[in-house]
C-alpha cells in the first residue's frame, strides 16, 4: 500500500510540511501523475494547441515540375484566406509553378475546409498535401508587408524545385488583377435562397453595407461611427440613384445590435439585416449587391464582398483619413489594397495629421473657409465630389506644375458646322497625350487657331477629357472639344512661338443604318466565321457594322470588301502610329498606348456618326447581340431609353457561348451555331449602347466622364460572347484558361429568327461572289491562338505591370498566309513646347508579304 503523506504543522511560518515515504517513488500511480503533470504544464504554457505542427509532409523530389507554396495566416478569417490563396495561385501561374497547400496544423485544416465550402473551384487549383513544409525546402523572403504589393518577377530566377514563400496575408488586388471573373466562377452555387432578403432585378436596386466592429474595436483598426455611415450612405444613394427602381439596403457584419439600430432608423428605403453565414453573405453579394459600401476601412471580408459583388461598384472609407493603427506600421499602401475604380469616402477632418500635413492644412483652411465653403454650406456630400479638384489646386499652389517636353499623336479631327450636342462650328479631336507632360494632362492648355475662307481667325483652348483605365500606359486617350468659327478652312496648334497645321474632316453626312455597331480594331484577323455570324445577325435586326482594320488575312479582307459592297459593313483604317520626326526621348507610341488605343477607335466611330445615327453600340467582333422581346435593335433601344429617362448609356454584360468553327463556308448553319444553350454561367465586363448625342467620348467598355447613376446595367439581355471557338478538328484552339460551360435553358434564342438568318445567308451564297472568295479562306486558325496566348501570358493571367497591348508578341510568318494592312503617310510638326504633335495623311490599303500587328 502506498504511504505518501504525513502532514504536520510548521508553527514558525504557517506552511505545511510534506514528508514522502521512500515507497512512493516505486509506485506506478506516482509516475502516472508525474507524466500527466508534465503534459498539463506544457498545455498551460502552449500559446495555442491548434498551432501544434503536424509531422513534415512526404514530397517527391527531382520531378519534371516546379512547385510553389507559402506561409498563411491560417488562424485568420475567410477574407484573409481569399487574399492569400488567390494571390498565391496567380503568382504560381506567372512563375509557371504548381501551387501547393500544406495542411500544417489544425488551423490550416480549418482554413482549407472553410475556403473549400465557399469557393471549391479555387481550392481545386492547389495540390493539397497533409503535413508541414519539409525542413529541406528553403524558405524565401517575399511579401514582407501585409498590404503592399511586391512584384513576383523578383522570384523568376529562383530555380529550386520547391519554392516556399515566407510572406502572409497578400492583401493586394494587384496580385490577381485579371482573375475577378475566374474567381467568381470558382464560387459554389448557393443552396440558401435568401428568401427574406431583397433580390436585385430590373425593378429593385440593392445597396449592401458592411459593418465590422467587434474585434476591430479591441485591436485598433478603424471603425466607422453611426454618423459617418449615415452620411456615406446618403452620398452613395445620391450617386447611385436609379430611376424607376425600388431602392433597398442590406446590412452585413458582426454587431447585430448596431446594425438593427441602423436598419430601424433607415427611412429612405427598405432595410434588412443579414443573418446568414459569412460564406452565404459573399454568395448573396455575387448575385444581388448592385453597390457595396465598406464602412470599416481595413475589413478584408468587406473588401471581398465588394470585389465579388454583382454591380462591381464599391465605395469605402478612405483609410488615409482615419487613425487606423496599420498606417503607423508602414505596411499599408492604399493603391495596392483598393482597386482604382473603387470610390474612397473620407472624413472632413483627420486626427492623424503629421507635421507636414499640418502645414498644408493651415494653407488649405484659408482656401476652404474663404473660397470653397461659402457656396456649399449645408451640403456635406459635395465635399467628396470636388475633393480631387481641390487637391490638385493645392498641390499646384504649393509645389507648382512644371511641364516636360513630350509628344502627342492626333488620330482624327472633325469639324461640325452644326451639331445637336456640340453646338455650331464645333471641333472634336481624338489624340494621345503623354501623361508625364504635367500633373493632370486634362488641364493642359492646348491652343488652337481656326481660320476661315474670309481670313478671319479665332484662338480657342478646348476642353480635354480623358478616357483611359490603365495607369501603366504613358499615352492617354484624350478628346478635345471646342467651338470655333463658321466655314473653317484651316486649323493650327500653337505654342506661342511655333505652329503646326493639322488636317481635319467633316463627319459622315449619312448613316447606313439607324443603328451603328462600332467594331474594335482588327489586327492579324483571320476568324472569318465570326465576322459572317455577326454581319448576318446584325443585318437581320437592323444594325450595320463599322469595322476598323489594322491588318487582316488577304482572303478574309476580300470577303469583308464583298460584304461592304453588299451593304452589310463599312471598312475603316486603323493604323500603327509612328512619330515621323521623333526626338531621342520620344516614346514608341504603340507600346505605350492602352490595348492598341481601342478607346481612340471607339471615340472616332462615335464622332463619325454623331449627327446621323439614332443609336450606336461599341462591340468586339465576337460580341453579338440578339434583341429579347423585340424584333429589332431599334425597337429594343428605343424602349430602353423611353423606360429610363435621364440614362445616358446602357450596358450589356457578356455571356460566353460554346461555338465551333466551320472550315467550309457551306457548312455554316445559324440554327446550329446559336440554337443550343451551352453557356458559361457568369457575366463578363460588357459593352455599351447609347445615343451618339448623349456622349462625346468613349473608352473600351464605358465612358468615365459622367456619373454612374446615368448608366444602366441591364440584367434582361446579354451579349453572346464567342471568345474561344473550337476549331474544325474538334480541338480547342485555346487549351489554357478553359471555360466551364453548362446548359442554361433561359438563354435559348428564337429558332424562327435563326431560320430567317440562315435563309438570308444561303441566298447570299447563291447569288454573289462570296462562293468564289470562300475557296481561299483559311480552314483552321493559325494566328488567333498565337495572339491569344501572347495576351494571356502578358497580362490576362497576372498583374499589369506594363502597359497592356500586343507589342512584343512573337508572330511567326508563313509564306502562304499574307495580309492586307492599313498604310498612311506619317507627318510631324516642328519641335514645340511642351508638346510636339504628330499625325498622318492619305490612308490606304496595301497587300504585303506576311502579317504584322
Amino acid at each position: 500500500m502506498l504511504e505518501i503523506i504525513r502532514l504536520s504543522s510548521k508553527t514558525d511560518n504557517g506552511f505545511l510540511v510534506v514528508k514522502y515515504s521512500k515507497k512512493a517513488f516505486k509506485s506506478p500511480i506516482f509516475w502516472m501523475i508525474m507524466v500527466y503533470s508534465v503534459f498539463l504544464l506544457r498545455a498551460i504554457h502552449e500559446d495555442d494547441p491548434f498551432e501544434i505542427p503536424y509531422p513534415p509532409a512526404q514530397v517527391n523530389f527531382k520531378t519534371s515540375r516546379k512547385f510553389i507554396s507559402s506561409n498563411y495566416a491560417a488562424s485568420s478569417r475567410l477574407g484573409n484566406h481569399l487574399f492569400e490563396l488567390a494571390s498565391v495561385l496567380s503568382i504560381a501561374r506567372e512563375l509557371q509553378r504548381v501551387p501547393i497547400f500544406f495542411i500544417e496544423d489544425c488551423y490550416h485544416e480549418k482554413m482549407w475546409e472553410d475556403t473549400n465550402a465557399l469557393i471549391p473551384g479555387l481550392m481545386n487549383q492547389f495540390l493539397v498535401i497533409n503535413g508541414s513544409v519539409p525542413r529541406s525546402i528553403r524558405r524565401t523572403t517575399f511579401h514582407a508587408k501585409c498590404c503592399t504589393f511586391e512584384n513576383p518577377s523578383v522570384l523568376e530566377n529562383i530555380q529550386e524545385e520547391y519554392l516556399h514563400l515566407k510572406g502572409t496575408h497578400y492583401q493586394s488586388w494587384k496580385y490577381f488583377s485579371q482573375m475577378r471573373n475566374e474567381l467568381i466562377g470558382f464560387l459554389k452555387m448557393p443552396t440558401n435562397h435568401f428568401f427574406y432578403l431583397p433580390v436585385s432585378s430590373q425593378s429593385t436596386f440593392v445597396t449592401c453595407v458592411h459593418v465590422r466592429r467587434g474585434d476591430f474595436l479591441r485591436v485598433g483598426f478603424h471603425v466607422a461611427d453611426e454618423k459617418f455611415i449615415r452620411s456615406a450612405m446618403h452620398f452613395v444613394a445620391r450617386q447611385e440613384e436609379v430611376r424607376r427602381k425600388h431602392m433597398t439596403t442590406v446590412y452585413f457584419g458582426d454587431d447585430f445590435k448596431f446594425m438593427d439600430y441602423l436598419r430601424n432608423s433607415t427611412t429612405s428605403s427598405d432595410a434588412y439585416v443579414s443573418q446568414n453565414s459569412p460564406s452565404d453573405d459573399l454568395l448573396y453579394s455575387k448575385s444581388n449587391c448592385d453597390v457595396v459600401f465598406i464602412s470599416a476601412a481595413h475589413s478584408t471580408f468587406g473588401w471581398w464582398m465588394g470585389y465579388l459583388s454583382k454591380g462591381n461598384r464599391v465605395y469605402y472609407t478612405d483609410i488615409q483619413y482615419t487613425n487606423d493603427y496599420i498606417l503607423e506600421t508602414g505596411e499599408f499602401k492604399s493603391d495596392d489594397y483598393y482597386p482604382p475604380h473603387w470610390t474612397p469616402l473620407k472624413y472632413a477632418g483627420s486626427d492623424n495629421l503629421t507635421e507636414w500635413k499640418l502645414l498644408l492644412a493651415g494653407l488649405s483652411l484659408f482656401i476652404i473657409f474663404f473660397i470653397i465653403l461659402p457656396p456649399i454650406i449645408g451640403s456635406d456630400d459635395r465635399f467628396i465630389n470636388w475633393y480631387l479638384s481641390f487637391r490638385h489646386k493645392v498641390t499646384v499652389l504649393i509645389l507648382g506644375d512644371s511641364t516636360s517636353n513630350t509628344d502627342a499623336y492626333i488620330i482624327n479631327t472633325y469639324y461640325y458646322p452644326s451639331s445637336k450636342s456640340l453646338g455650331n462650328d464645333a471641333l472634336a479631336m481624338v489624340l494621345l497625350l503623354d501623361r508625364n507632360t504635367m500633373r493632370d494632362i486634362t488641364r493642359h492648355q492646348l491652343t488652337l487657331i481656326a481660320t476661315n475662307a474670309d481670313n478671319q481667325s479665332v484662338t480657342v483652348v478646348p476642353q480635354l477629357v480623358k478616357e483611359q483605365l490603365n495607369e501603366a500606359c504613358r499615352l492617354v486617350n484624350i478628346v478635345a472639344t471646342a467651338n470655333v468659327l463658321p466655314r473653317m478652312t484651316k486649323l493650327e496648334i500653337s505654342d506661342g512661338e511655333n505652329k503646326v497645321e493639322v488636317p481635319f474632316k467633316l463627319p459622315r453626312k449619312t448613316s447606313p443604318s439607324q443603328v451603328m455597331i462600332c467594331i474594335s480594331p482588327q489586327f492579324i484577323a483571320e476568324q472569318w466565321q465570326l465576322f459572317i455570324s455577326h454581319a448576318h445577325v446584325a443585318s437581320r435586326f437592323g444594325g450595320h457594322l463599322h469595322i476598323y482594320v489594322t491588318s487582316m488575312l488577304d482572303s478574309f479582307f476580300e470577303l469583308v470588301q464583298e460584304y461592304e459592297r453588299l451593304g452589310y459593313v463599312t471598312l475603316d483604317f486603323w493604323i500603327r502610329m509612328k512619330f515621323q520626326n521623333g526626338s531621342e526621348t520620344s516614346l514608341e507610341p504603340n507600346a505605350n498606348s492602352e490595348l492598341r488605343n481601342q478607346a481612340g477607335a471607339q471615340t472616332d466611330c462615335l464622332l463619325q456618326y454623331k449627327e446621323t445615327a439614332e443609336f450606336i453600340t461599341f462591340f468586339d467582333i465576337d460580341d453579338i447581340l440578339f434583341p429579347r422581346g423585340y424584333d429589332s435593335y431599334f425597337d429594343e433601344f428605343t424602349a430602353l431609353h423611353a423606360q429610363n429617362p435621364g440614362i445616358l448609356t446602357f450596358h450589356y454584360s457578356k455571356r460566353e457561348m460554346m461555338v465551333h468553327n466551320k472550315a467550309d463556308i457551306y457548312d455554316i448553319n445559324f440554327p446550329e451555331i446559336f440554337g443550343h444553350t451551352w453557356f458559361v454561367n457568369e457575366e463578363d465586363y460588357g459593352k455599351v449602347m447609347t445615343k451618339p448625342t448623349n456622349i462625346n467620348s468613349m473608352w473600351i467598355h464605358e465612358s468615365f466622364n459622367f456619373s454612374y447613376k446615368k448608366k444602366f446595367f441591364l440584367d434582361s439581355n446579354y451579349l453572346i460572347h464567342m471568345q474561344k471557338p473550337i476549331d474544325t478538328d474538334g480541338k480547342d484552339t485555346i487549351p489554357y484558361k478553359m471555360s466551364k460551360f453548362e446548359i442554361m435553358p433561359e438563354m435559348q434564342l428564337n429558332s424562327s429568327v435563326l431560320l430567317e438568318i440562315q435563309e438570308d445567308f444561303v441566298s447570299l451564297l447563291n447569288f454573289t461572289n462570296i462562293s468564289m472568295i470562300a475557296e481561299k479562306l483559311p480552314k483552321q486558325s493559325y494566328y488567333f491562338p498565337i495572339i491569344y496566348r501572347c495576351y494571356y501570358e502578358k497580362f490576362y493571367k497576372k498583374f499589369q505591370k506594363e502597359c497592356p497591348n500586343g507589342e512584343g508578341c512573337l508572330i511567326p510568318q508563313r509564306s502562304d498566309m499574307n495580309c492586307v494592312h492599313s498604310k498612311v503617310d506619317y507627318k510631324s510638326g516642328p519641335p514645340m513646347k511642351p508638346i510636339t504633335y504628330h499625325f498622318h495623311e492619305n490612308p490606304r490599303w496595301v497587300k504585303t508579304i506576311g502579317c504584322h500587328a
